[in-house]
């Protein structure tokens, strides 16, 4: 069960560096009382900035995880072991 626990960390890591309103001071105010307040956490609008390489690393660490899950005995057989 350890084994996920550095992938969500750097996955939230990411979440809490890509904070816009913290590092770049951007606010999202709303207007009416009954609005949602927006966090600038979109996936779809996501551009290269310092958090990059944490989700970069989270998608490496995500990949080899799951091969290593559904081709671990394969790999092992030929020589590759985690």
């Amino acid at each position: 069960m350890l084994k996920w626990a550095p992938l969500l960390m750097i996955i939230n890591g990411w979440w809490m560096v890509g904070n816009k309103q913290i590092f770049e001071n951007k606010w999202y105010s709303i207007e009416q009382a009954d609005d949602s307040m927006l966090s600038g956490h979109t996936l779809g609008k996501e551009s290269v900035n310092w958090s990059s390489p944490l989700i970069l690393i989270g998608a490496a660490a995500f990949i080899l995880t799951m091969t290593q899950k559904f081709f671990g005995k394969y790999m092992a057989k030929w020589g590759f072991a985690l």
